[in-house]
């Protein structure tokens, strides 16, 4: 089975992708605790604690003028849907955009945090308690390997290419055992 460097920012990729369904952030304030996905955060779409918070949908969606997400985040999504999209492509120009875009998801999601922690103690006083989950750190991380894949892939190590030789050379029946 041979190893292909090639395939690892399309693995990198994936893998953030995946990370956005998982627990993004969780708040605590006044005894009520949140937990939202990258991808509730993206979109601006309800958490599942709206009843514990004495919430309803419509209320959520008229508070936040239908759009609650953020922007950051959302930016970091679409970013590592396209860095995967570009994964798959042959050639170089698909090669440097897909850095770019693992690269513009990685300070997106670096921006993302830095937003949120001013706008809690902003806006709350210092007294909710924000929680960054494994989602966001396994989409932060995930981006980063998708970057150094490219530049392993770009290397081309030769003990992956004496790899790629040692298959190619077909084994003359007289040697064989």
């Amino acid at each position: 089975m041979s190893f292909s460097s090639r395939r690892l920012p399309t693995f990198g990729f994936a893998l953030a992708l995946f990370a956005f369904l998982l627990p993004f952030l969780s708040v605590s304030c006044a005894g009520v605790h949140v937990t939202m996905t990258g991808l509730q955060l993206a979109t601006g779409s309800a958490p599942s604690e709206l009843q514990s918070m004495g919430m309803t949908r419509s209320d959520w969606n008229s508070k936040n003028n239908g759009y609650s997400g953020d922007l950051f985040t959302l930016l970091a999504l679409l970013a590592t849907i396209g860095g995967l999209a570009l994964s798959l492509a042959k050639g170089a120009a698909a090669r440097w955009a897909g850095i770019l875009l693992a690269g513009l998801s990685v300070v997106s999601l670096a921006a993302s945090r830095a937003n949120i922690l001013t706008d809690a103690v902003k806006e709350g006083g210092g007294i909710a308690t924000i929680q960054f989950e494994m989602g966001f750190w396994i989409a932060f991380l995930a981006c980063g390997l998708s970057i150094a894949a490219y530049f392993v892939a770009q290397w081309d190590l030769p003990i992956w290419r004496r790899e790629r030789e040692r298959e190619a050379v077909p084994v003359p029946a007289t040697e064989r055992v």
